[in-house]
């Protein structure tokens, strides 16, 4: 098990190896923060600002592909956990798309601090928190900025943007909450490990399995909760068009 992280001070490779962390190593990570930050201001600027009464066929179709794209993005991730080895260049394509599963460890997190399974694991999950928190911000500012604070006719649009959000990293967020309930197959001396965090001990009384079931199933309400509401959409839509509530 305890081959199976690196020692403080350093970061794991694709090889398996263990490098030195030096002062460039934490670019990664920075680089993605601002990423994000930005790729979420924009979000909220395209889908707090769409008039979907004149949206052009134009711009429907980049929606419609964006869509399918950051689907596909995800899938693409959750295939890279499969215990099967595939050949270059699609492997490194396969490890590059990681960081959209919420792998964060591909940034090199050891060479920013060096949580535990089950810190990394919450922090994974904190993410979406995050984001979430992050565009409730943004709505904030761009209302009583553009909208003299207006919160309640602006309503209509966080809740567009926030459920845009969470349908869009769904299979993300679903593949990082049951990770926990992922074992391996049985190593020689009969215990597995979790696929996605190798030192721990599956349903061992001295590891940090359960904790982290716990954490998983909580942070579960997330996605149950984003399906649960399209549904309740699907199903009122209907209803809501008969009134002429656009809203």
């Amino acid at each position: 098990l305890q081959c199976g992280q690196c020692l403080d001070g350093f970061y794991a490779t694709s090889d398996g190896t263990c490098k030195k962390c030096s002062g460039r190593n934490l670019l990664p990570f920075v680089l993605a923060v601002v990423f994000m930050m930005v790729a979420l201001v924009v979000l909220y600027h395209v889908v707090a600002t769409e008039d979907k009464s004149s949206q052009s066929h134009s711009m429907l179709l980049v929606s419609v592909s964006g869509s399918q794209m950051i689907t596909v993005v995800q899938m693409l991730a959750a295939m890279g956990n499969m215990s099967f080895s595939f050949a270059e260049p699609f492997s490194s394509l396969l490890n590059f798309v990681q960081i959209f599963n919420f792998n964060i460890e591909v940034l090199q997190l050891e060479c920013v601090a060096s949580p535990s399974p089950l810190g990394l694991l919450a922090g994974k999950i904190m993410i979406v928190v995050a984001m979430l928190f992050f565009l409730c911000v943004v709505h904030v500012f761009h209302v009583v900025l553009f909208y003299k604070a207006a919160f309640k006719n602006r309503m209509p649009a966080l809740l567009s943007v926030l459920g845009t959000m969470l349908m869009a990293f769904f299979i993300s967020t679903t593949s990082t909450v049951f990770s926990p309930l992922q074992c391996s197959e049985p190593h020689p001396n009969g215990k597995s490990t979790l696929k996605g965090y190798p030192t721990v001990v599956c349903w061992d009384a001295g590891s940090e399995h359960s904790a982290m079931v716990a954490v998983g199933l909580v942070g579960s309400i997330i996605p149950v909760g984003a399906l649960m509401a399209a549904l309740w959409v699907v199903a009122v839509y209907p209803r809501k068009l008969r009134q002429g509530d656009t809203d």
